[in-house]
């Protein structure tokens, strides 16, 4: 061969002898891991399994807020496992743990009283339009006067002819109804009317 051919065959001196050697071509996990070294604080190297599942095992910081610190308390109950809360926890000590529902549950009192639904019925047909400032014109307005046949109040008009009509010689009490469970009661002395209440 010629040194031609040699040159054209062999690599360049430089880059071989830059070759360190170590290398075999046969390396195994076990050599692999004893040549790397496990990784540390402090050391690059290969994860151990024991690291790998610590470090997989770890939340997110991102994810930690959503929760809150074990350290923290409600109303003296440490976060630590599931907490159940009282009703003296939250002011309520005092309140009796009952079915409302049940009306007879409730103890009465004379001015908080429950209705029934057939007492609701009755209310909601109250109509509401008395007011409570009746007066003596709204209220004769309302009622109309009486005839011979509605209830009603009783006319000047029909005062007078009431007592004009009177017969010589009557005496005694007469009620007459005025209407809405109201009536006036007329007292005549021989004929006379006297008072009426």
């Amino acid at each position: 061969m010629s040194n031609i051919e040699l040159i054209t065959i062999l690599p360049n001196l430089a880059e071989v002898s830059n070759v360190a050697g170590f290398n075999t071509g046969d390396e195994t996990q076990v050599t692999i891991k004893n040549k790397l070294g496990a990784s540390n604080v402090s050391s690059d190297g290969y994860i151990t399994a024991t690291d790998w599942n610590i470090f997989n095992n770890k939340v997110d910081t991102e994810d930690l807020a959503a929760y809150v610190p074990t350290s923290t308390t409600v109303n003296g109950h440490a976060l630590v496992a599931n907490v159940s809360v009282t009703a003296s926890d939250i002011g309520l000590g005092a309140v009796s743990n009952v079915n409302t529902t049940v009306t007879s549950n409730i103890t009465d009192s004379t001015n908080k009283r429950f209705v029934t639904d057939a007492d609701l019925v009755k209310l909601s047909n109250v109509s509401g339009v008395n007011t409570g400032d009746e007066t003596n014109t709204t209220i004769k307005a309302k009622l109309g006067a009486a005839t011979g046949s509605n209830d009603g109040y009783l006319t000047a008009t029909d005062w007078n002819i009431f007592s004009n009509a009177a017969t010589t010689g009557v005496t005694g009490v007469y009620t007459i109804p005025m209407g809405i469970g109201l009536s006036n009661v007329f007292t005549f002395t021989n004929g006379v009317l006297v008072t009426v209440t």
